[in-house]
């Protein structure tokens, strides 16, 4: 599909809302991942995986790599590292 286009960065991104209930403040902890676009590489049981080529992913789409090095580096865990901190630093605040 972009075959006609210079340009194929792209990125992943998750985004994970909280709130602690109705009328509550909402916190936003967005993970983002640069990349670009290529022709499919690895396994085809995935989504998009074989065609994103992450920017940390020394060379391999998301598809090449194991899990535990895109874990390492996805959009995912890294909205859910920044949720988890949020929690972490509610309980110290909690506990004080």
């Amino acid at each position: 599909m972009l075959c006609g286009f210079d340009d194929k960065t792209a990125y992943a991104q998750t985004i994970v809302a909280f709130t602690w209930g109705p009328g509550k403040e909402i916190h936003i902890f967005d993970g983002r991942t640069n990349g670009s676009i290529v022709q499919a590489r690895g396994p085809l049981d995935f989504g998009w995986d074989p065609i994103f080529l992450p920017d940390e992913g020394q060379g391999k789409t998301y598809a090449e790599m194991t899990k535990k090095a895109k874990n390492k580096i996805s959009h995912r865990g890294k909205s859910f590292v920044k949720f988890q901190a949020f929690l972490a630093s509610c309980e110290s605040k909690e506990s004080a």
